[in-house]
């Protein structure tokens, strides 16, 4: 039986308030540059259940996974919202040894892989997520905190550390350099010439750009640079 991420965080939404939806990535579309956005449908839902008690029970169940004898409660210490959770660990081998209690101890590809599906808030949910973390280890202690870092950016807007929220009044882009791409020259100067172009300062993802340069006060004059001399060849007189 296999599953995907989107198949995780499609079912975990469905937990979250009720309703099994169709995903899709477009928010907004128009018929051209002149028209106006128009949001799109997001689709029908659908009941995941006829039963509102065993949807709660499942939720409470969620909710318990994240307090203090749960295997997700250290990610939600103190956490301003209620959290819903559940962590999973996938063996890629047997549990015979210690490959059970310390996956660390085996090489990469033999790794357990560690998950994590949830949402929140609890009592009113506006965000679910699913995490899958290659070789990860164990869901609670791999997969469960980067779910906590994703929750308090989109509900508080606190980014993870090192990592602050672009500011599109002051002109932030993306297009440029990433935090991936930083080794690579060529990369790099791919990514400027292509934020030259529209007339963007290029910056790390997460970064603010750069003031833009103050505009000349009214009765000021800039300097003007000097010229180059040209060399000149004399021809010789007849």
């Amino acid at each position: 039986w296999k599953v995907t991420p989107l198949q995780l965080a499609r079912g975990v939404s469905a937990l979250a308030d009720g309703q099994l939806r169709t995903p899709h990535l477009v928010i907004q579309q128009r018929e051209g540059f002149d028209s106006d956005w128009a949001a799109t449908s997001p689709g029908e839902t659908k009941p995941v259940s006829p039963n509102p008690n065993n949807l709660q029970a499942v939720r409470e169940g969620m909710m318990a996974t994240m307090r203090p004898g749960g295997s997700g409660w250290r990610v939600a210490v103190g956490a301003p919202y209620v959290m819903a959770g559940k962590t999973g660990t996938a063996q890629v081998i047997s549990r015979k040894g210690t490959a059970a209690v310390n996956p660390k101890s085996l090489p990469m590809h033999l790794r357990h892989r560690a998950l994590f599906v949830g949402f929140a808030p609890a009592d009113n949910p506006v965000i679910a997520i699913a995490v899958a973390v290659e070789g990860g280890g164990y869901g609670g202690s791999a997969a469960a905190p980067i779910a906590r870092k994703v929750f308090d950016a989109y509900l508080l807007g606190k980014m993870p550390e090192g990592m602050e929220p672009l500011d599109s009044e002051r002109g932030t882009t993306a297009i440029g350099a990433t935090a991936f791409d930083n080794e690579d020259a060529g990369a790099r100067q791919a990514g400027d010439l292509a934020a030259a172009q529209v007339g963007e300062h290029p910056v790390l993802i997460g970064v603010p750009a750069p003031e833009p340069a103050p505009a000349p006060q009214p009765g000021s004059q800039a300097a003007a640079l000097p010229a180059t001399p040209r060399p000149t060849t004399a021809e010789p007189a007849r």
